[in-house]
């Protein structure tokens, strides 16, 4: 286990006024600001229809193994800021750092399965983090990422969720990102969203 350089009071603290349906668009973001060109959302229900899962699927550039102690250690700071290379017509979202632990507001766990290319070879880990611990990840067991076939981008799962519905996630969704895809309607490759399950 990693830490990050926080308490977890002191992040949740920094993060109350972060609402569920806020927190599930963050990680969208996070997908565009990683360059991704498509990201597809699937909302996972049970045999009585609760949603007890969301997945967040981005064909970004993933996540660099090496890159984890800038990226998940310092607390309310972001690489992102310093991006201006786009593939998408926006500037960074997450400019904050602090995205990836939003998660706490709807869910108990988060995992990302991130595959990423460097020197010409693809790699793929997980990193997983308890609300519970949020000054804490669990990156890939401590072991190394393995080369894979696979290809580049993210997938954050949370798992554990408080009753969400599925029409005001939509919802939230469409109004976070409509003027997002409209403004990148006819960049290449074209921004988008995919499914929600």
């Amino acid at each position: 286990m990693k830490n990050i350089l926080i308490t977890p009071e002191g992040i949740k603290t920094n993060l109350k006024n972060v609402k569920p349906l806020e927190a599930i668009c963050e990680y969208i973001w996070n997908g565009f600001d990683a360059g991704a060109s498509q990201i597809k959302v699937y909302l996972h229900t049970n045999e009585l229809g609760l949603i007890n899962m969301v997945s967040v699927i981005d064909n970004g550039t993933g996540i660099v193994y090496h890159e984890l102690p800038y990226k998940f250690q310092p607390f309310n700071e972001s690489k992102k800021a310093g991006q201006s290379s786009r593939s998408n017509h926006s500037l960074p979202h997450g400019r904050k750092g602090i995205g990836r632990l939003t998660f706490f507001s709807f869910a108990q766990m988060a995992r990302w399965d991130t595959v990423y290319e460097k020197d010409g070879k693809k790699y793929q880990y997980y990193i997983d983090m308890n609300k519970d611990s949020l000054n804490e990840y669990d990156d890939n067991g401590g072991k190394e990422p393995v080369e894979t076939s696979a290809s580049v981008g993210t997938k954050v799962t949370f798992t554990q969720l408080i009753t969400l519905s599925k029409d005001e996630i939509i919802d939230e969704i469409k109004n976070e990102f409509f003027w997002f895809i409209e403004l990148n309607e006819k960049s290449n490759p074209p921004a988008m969203l995919g499914r929600m399950e």
